[in-house]
Order: structure tokens, then sequence, then C-alpha cells
């Protein structure tokens, strides 16, 4: 009787209410925080094969983080390349197509700014500059609610990291879009007694000075601006006050080894900073969470092939380091040849933000994904020349450097077999040179 009446009672007892399925969590959009650099060539770091301490810590965000191992500047020039950085676009696209800096660069309806589009989202946004030529002045940190640059001037590497520090400080807690702008390897080099005793003369230096394919004595023969031999070679000489009848002191190979020195004592001084800025990073969930980007925006040559300073098309100026760290993100390498365009947009899809899609939208990609082994640089032709050379476009693509020259021949060089790109290849290989042409000349939209 006894269990008949419990067979009863299940039988007429209510069903248990169905149990509501599990909310799907809405993706954490994380802060992103990027650091640039200027004037930095990945073969002067130690993690692209230079053996002196001059990137301590971005060799270990190297380690950490993703690497691509070859990124190309859209241009030489640091206002157009923040501000390919920045929308996902080539200088030709977002307007800034000039060597200089501009002056009330704006954005407009398919050129907005990662930091427009993720003000947007409620994203806390500020940039710490170093000088002014990237300031507000120029429109470069278009969206930035917060612009911290100096009134005149170079800000040296520790304040400016001293400056962000105390920011986030301030802010780590939220979620923000933060910008740290370092000067790097920036002529005319000045860095401290204190840094530079620390890059003695040495072999590795000598090596150096014998591969720069011309004799230093190269430099007293004409042909060189006063005022860049001076701000490279001679920073001790006040380079503003120099006027025709002015005479640069001899060059000769001692003055490039105290060059040297002195380029790796103030990229030393960057990434001192730089670690500053990470350290900084450490201790609030927010901040500890976020994206972080290093990246150079331009490389740097120091007298190789007869070149000094950036604004050239060399592999020395085009190439350049970056980095992207973050949790949850698979150390590796990326071999590709990609644009410096595309290594912010993958930050902020990787963050989880909805400026991605505007990004994207501009024509950005994924290099987290599978990136397009591929990058254009370009240089404008330049006024005020004898001679001027006319326009210069440079396709980096598998083992292939690709110069397409408009008003001269073009060159082609095979990284492989010729990683310092000495010997020009193109009447070898006709067929894969017409190939590159025509993906440059679609690049270009012609």
């Amino acid at each position: 009787m006894l269990l008949s009446f419990l067979a009863c009672a299940l039988l007429q007892a209510p069903e248990p209410a169905p149990v509501p399925p599990a909310a799907t969590p809405k993706p954490e959009r994380r802060s992103v925080v990027l650091v640039t650099i200027e004037a930095l060539r990945p073969d002067w770091t130690g993690f692209g094969g230079w053996s002196r301490p001059t990137t301590p810590r971005l060799d270990a965000l190297a380690r950490e983080g993703v690497t691509f191992e070859r990124t190309v500047t859209p241009m030489p020039a640091p206002a157009a390349a923040h501000l390919s950085l920045f929308t996902g676009l080539d200088p030709r696209e977002h307007g800034a197509n000039e060597l200089v800096s501009p002056k009330g660069w704006t954005s407009r309806a398919g050129t907005r700014t990662a930091a427009e589009l993720l003000a947007g989202e409620l994203y806390r946004t500020a940039a710490i500059l170093s000088h002014k030529g990237l300031g507000k002045a120029t429109g470069v940190p278009t969206g930035f609610a917060y612009v911290d640059e100096p009134e005149s001037g170079v800000r040296d590497a520790a304040t400016v990291a001293a400056r962000a520090a105390k920011w986030l400080e301030v802010h780590g807690g939220e979620r923000v879009f933060l910008w740290v702008h370092l000067k790097g390897g920036l002529e005319p080099n000045v860095p401290s007694a204190e840094q530079l005793a620390r890059f003695s003369l040495a072999p590795e230096l000598d090596a150096r000075l014998a591969g720069l394919g011309v004799a230093p004595e190269r430099f007293n023969d004409g042909g060189f601006q006063k005022t860049t031999l001076v701000r490279m070679l001679f920073p001790e000489l006040d380079a503003p006050q120099i006027h025709k009848q002015f005479q640069v002191p001899r060059i000769d190979g001692g003055r490039f080894l105290e060059l040297f020195r002195r380029y790796e004592a103030d990229l030393a001084a960057a990434d001192e900073a730089l670690g500053r800025i990470v350290d900084a990073l450490a201790g609030k969930a927010a901040a500890e969470r976020a994206v972080l980007v290093v990246a150079g925006v331009y490389g740097q040559a120091l007298g190789e092939a007869a070149e000094l300073g950036h604004g050239e098309m060399t592999r020395e100026n085009l190439l350049v380091p970056a980095v992207l760290r973050a949790r949850e993100l698979a150390a590796r390498k990326v071999p590709a040849s990609v644009s410096l365009r595309d290594v912010l947009a993958s930050a902020v899809k990787f963050a989880g933000a909805k400026a991605w899609s505007g990004l994207a939208a501009q024509g950005a990609q994924d290099l987290l994904a599978s990136p397009i082994d591929g990058a254009l640089a370009s240089r404008p032709e330049r006024e005020h020349e004898k001679n001027p050379p006319g326009p210069v476009h440079v396709l980096y693509a598998g083992k292939w450097r690709y110069v397409h020259r408009p008003t001269r021949s073009d060159l082609l060089f095979d990284l492989e077999a010729d990683p310092r790109e000495t010997k020009n290849v193109l009447a070898e290989h006709p067929e894969q040179a017409a190939a590159l042409l025509a993906e440059v000349r679609a690049r270009l939209g012609q």
C-alpha cells in the first residue's frame, strides 16, 4: 500500500520548472596602452639580434607577447606613420601624405582614429608626448580627451614615463586608451653622462662601422645638409645657428663610433622608460589586463649607404619593431611582412572593443589572425630639391623587396640571398617583378 501511495504521489507532483539557460557573458573590453618610439631600428634591439643591452625590457615583452618580425612603416615620417597607426589607413588615404608634420589634420568619415572610436565607447583617452611635432596643433592626437605635451623642446624619456605612470596611478582602474610617445633614437642624440657610460667602445661598433658600405670620409665630400651632419655627428654644436659660411668639422670613423654609442644610450633610456610604464600597469586589475602595444614608427639611418636620419626609403628607415602583449595571448613570432598601420587595430580587436569594426571598415586587418604577407611603404615627391627623385613605393612581400620608382627604373631584391639589399635582381626575375609591380599598382589604386 505504501509503495502504491508513493507512486501515485510522484505521478501527481508538478514537474520542476525548467532552468533558464545561463546568460552568455558579454566579452570583456580591455584597456589599450600604446607606446610608440621614434627612430627605433629592430637590428639595434636584443630580440632583433643586437648583442649590447639597449632594450632589455622590450626584449622581455617580445618573449612574452606576439612579435612581428618584419613590420614596415607606411612612411618614414613621424606624423604620417602615427596617423596610419591610429586609422588603419595609408598616408595617401588619411591625407597626411607628407614627410613634415601637418598643421591641423582633421578626421572625417572614413578616417576616424582609434582614439575617437574608443572614446565613443566611454574609454578614457590620454596622450602623453615627448615633443610638439605630434601635438594638438598637428591634429595627430585627434580623439584624445587629454593631451600632455611640452610647451617647447623635447622631453627626456624619464620625464614622459613619470607623467604616464602618474596618470595610470589615477586612472589605471578604469577602461583606458593611453598613448605614450618616446623620442627614442631621434637625433640629436644627447644622452645623460650616466647612460652614455654604460656603452663603451667595443668590437661590435667597429663591425657596424665596417658595414656602412661607404668610408666615413665620404661625408666630408658634400651632398649633405650641414644641419643634418651637425645634429647627427656633432650634437654638441648649436645646429640652429649654422649659416652658409659655417664649416662642419672633419668627419672620421671616430665620429661614427660616438654616434653609435649615443644612439645606443638613447635607446636604453627609452627602454627604461618603457619598463617604468610596464611596472605602472601592475597592481590594478584593469591595468594588468590591458593590451599593451609597443612599436617603432620609423627607423634611423646611421651612415649606411651614405644616408643619415630618416625620410628615405631604405631598410634602415622602413623596418620597425612591433610587439603586442596581453593575458591569454600566446607568445609567438609572426614572420610575415606586415604594415604598422594594422598593429594597433589588431590590439583593439583583441581588447574586445567595438572600435575594431570601424577600423576594419577603413581597411585595417587583424594581424593576430592570418595576416596577408605584404606591406607597402610610400614617399611622395619631395619639393625644394635639385633633381627631385619623384615618388618612391616599396613593397615587402615574402622574400622580396620591390622598389617602384615611376620616374626612374624599378629595383628588386631577394631578401633571403641578399638581406642587406645590395644587389638588384630585377633583370633575373622578370615574371616575379611583373607580379610585384601589379601588386603595387593595385594597392595604389592605379
